[in-house]
């Protein structure tokens, strides 16, 4: 699209040159004119004749005022567009190296990520982090894909591996909540299980764990079932 638009800007700066140099010609006529006249009022010729003359020689000059500036704010917008361009390249490139230099910190969260919904659902799940034009990109592969519970359980995956990995380094704020609308739509099963899971992952790394629930919305059964497994 950026070439696009350097290619029309080339085009149309090559008009208005053309224009340009049309006017040039036009003016020289008119000044060729203006030197006629000049002999004619020198020699007693009519005056009306030479202001009519030096209106349209004005209204010339001003024209091709108004072209050059054209041509001007064409070549800046050119300009412009070829930094915006250059810098956009050079985002591309540091952003890159930044996702190459933090590959093993990535690798731990993906892992974990597809651990934890493995756990719930028993297939696997992936997460790629890949660079796009638009910037940093999420891809995943998740099971029962185009469930919103899914969905929804996938943020629960990601929010928990990476407060697993900021605790793990003693940084971040050591603590994530959840409020009721990350189950909505979620079977209970799968509710418990999450709750069960963020319970020990709280406990393994030291952080808290909130989720805020109505009392008639908690799968009482289902996590004392899911406990008592994971106990066992």
């Amino acid at each position: 699209m950026v070439a696009n638009r350097v290619a029309y800007l080339d085009a149309e700066l090559r008009r208005l040159q053309n224009r340009v140099a049309q006017r040039e010609e036009r003016q020289r006529d008119f000044s060729d004119h203006q030197s006629t006249a000049l002999q004619l009022l020198r020699s007693g010729g009519a005056l009306e004749d030479f202001a009519v003359m030096q209106q349209k020689l004005g209204t010339t000059q001003a024209s091709v005022a108004e072209i050059d500036g054209r041509i001007r704010l064409l070549r800046e917008l050119r300009d412009r567009k070829a930094k915006v361009k250059s810098d956009e390249l050079d985002l591309i490139a540091r952003t890159s190296a930044d996702l190459d230099e933090r590959f093993d910190r990535r690798a731990g969260i993906i892992f974990w990520f597809g651990q934890i919904l493995e756990q719930m659902y028993g297939e696997q799940a992936d997460l790629k982090v890949v660079l796009g034009r638009t910037g940093i990109q999420f891809r995943t592969r998740l099971p029962r894909a185009g469930s919103s519970g899914v969905d929804k359980m996938a943020i629960f995956a990601y929010d928990l591996a990476i407060t697993e990995d900021l605790s793990a380094q003693s940084r971040g704020p050591r603590f994530l909540i959840h409020d009721s609308t990350m189950f909505d739509g979620v079977d209970e099963r799968q509710v418990a299980q999450a709750i069960s899971i963020a319970a020990e992952s709280s406990t393994a790394w030291a952080f808290q764990y909130l989720v805020t629930l109505n009392s008639d919305a908690v799968p009482i059964a289902e996590l004392a079932e899911v406990t008592s497994r994971r106990v066992v």
